[in-house]
């Protein structure tokens, strides 16, 4: 494949008619947010989807009964990008909401985006990622799948690359999707230690001894210990950076304290040497208040500083209501082209998010796999022309590197399919009739 061409938002119309037409994966969609109710049972019907247009045009309060009617709606609009709402009490279609139909059904959604680590990120800002700071979201996948795994048993998890700079998560097992506000509230509770500051100051992470002693903490810091060593301490050179160290230096707030650190470690070289130099002193530091009557504050100084650093940051807004849109997995970011593909959680360490694939990118792989793989004709000598055996049509999403996404994605909705009989079989026990005829 010859080098490709930056993406040129511009021809993103035209991309995305043919994109919707042989590309997005109406098929798993459909049995993922139909969870295994019969197509006469109108479930999916009662759904929420939303389609931005070109101008940022909102289309709120779409419905479709079947997969066909969801498939042509998306090709007649060819949306820039699909939300995804709640499942509703009654169905609604292209009017402003009845008050007396509410959201009843909700995946537990996640949005993770980076422009909300600003305040201690030494490379970007705003929209913009690199390699560098792209790991705070390996991070957090890390420390959020953890949780929802170990400590409240879901299973059925969708990670979803946003398409720029940040991650999606879905949350779809039955208990999860049942799940009303004062619920969802305290998981994302549960999930938070970053807090917002009073009287208007800054937020910050507080953790008392009290916190250390659940192991959902203490497994949690593990992972943001190392991360913090690894990403910012050597990788960035976060010590040796004047940006970086004045950012730690706040952080211990101590004024005192942060006179004698910094004239401590200007003259040592190296970022690790002097985070340890660091460590060591802020160590001495809060030993020295063990006994004083606010020693709470500055008993896990160290701890609290990587957290403010590296741990996740959840738009609480997103997960605590039902009726919150999110964008869908496979919709195209207009800004970047690429395409917002599941992630393998096991695995994200090795997710690239420069490596996802563009649109106008499939469009070329697309073209050069049939290029390459000219169909069969049928040949033969004389009269008898040789019959030559024909297969089923490959995918279009099979000749292209969008064939990754979709494989997890499947994975996915195979999983759930599988829990689904598991709970049907179970139910079927529960009413079959006792025999109490001995």
């Amino acid at each position: 494949m010859s080098l490709k061409a930056p993406f040129n938002p511009d021809e993103l119309p035209h991309h995305l008619s043919v994109y919707y037409r042989r590309f997005f994966p109406y098929s798993l969609f459909h049995r993922w947010l139909n969870y295994g109710h019969s197509d006469t049972g109108h479930f999916f019907a009662l759904r929420e989807f939303c389609f931005t247009l070109k101008d940022d045009v909102y289309l709120r309060y779409k419905s479709f009964e079947t997969q066909k009617e969801l498939e042509k709606g998306i090709q007649e609009y060819c949306p820039h990008k699909i939300d995804i709402g709640p499942v509703y009490s009654a169905r609604i279609k292209d009017v402003k909401l009845n008050p007396l139909i509410v959201p009843v059904e909700r995946e537990l959604i996640f949005d993770i985006d980076m422009t909300d680590y600003d305040e201690v990120r030494l490379c970007c800002s705003s929209a913009n990622i690199c390699s560098k700071c792209w790991p705070l979201m390996t991070l957090a996948i890390k420390v959020i799948h953890r949780v929802l795994t170990e400590d409240f048993g879901f299973q059925n998890i969708l990670w979803v690359y946003s398409g720029r700079r940040g991650i999606h998560c879905w949350i779809a097992d039955k208990k999860a999707r049942n799940l009303k506000s004062p619920a969802r509230h305290a998981i994302i509770e549960y999930l938070t230690l970053i807090k917002a500051g009073l009287q208007g100051k800054e937020r910050r992470a507080v953790l008392s001894n009290f916190d250390l002693e659940y192991q959902a903490v203490s497994k949690s810091l593990h992972l943001v210990r190392n991360h913090f060593l690894k990403n910012l301490v050597r990788d960035q050179g976060l010590m040796e950076s004047e940006k970086g160290l004045a950012k730690v230096l706040a952080m211990l707030e101590d004024q005192e304290l942060i006179a004698k650190v910094r004239a401590a470690i200007e003259p040592i070289n190296g970022s690790e040497r002097r985070w340890d130099k660091l460590t060591d002193m802020v160590g001495d530091y809060v030993a020295s208040k063990k006994r004083n009557q606010d020693s709470w504050k500055t008993s896990n100084m160290l701890d609290e500083l990587q957290v403010m650093f590296c741990y996740p940051r959840l738009d609480i807004n997103v997960s605590h209501g039902l009726n919150h849109l999110l964008k869908s997995p496979f919709s195209v970011h207009p800004k970047t082209g690429r395409v917002c593909v599941p992630i393998n959680p096991d695995q994200a360490d090795q997710f690239d998010p420069f490596a996802v694939p563009t649109i106008d990118q499939l469009l070329e792989e697309m073209s050069d796999y049939d290029k390459a793989h000219p169909p069969l004709s049928a040949t033969g000598t004389g009269d008898e022309p040789t019959t030559v055996p024909t297969k089923p049509p490959i995918p279009d999403w099979k000749k292209t590197s969008l064939k990754e996404g979709i494989t997890i994605f499947e994975t996915f909705v195979r999983k759930l399919e599988i829990n689904w009989k598991r709970e049907k079989a179970k139910e079927n026990i529960k009413t079959e009739p006792v025999d109490t005829d001995f």
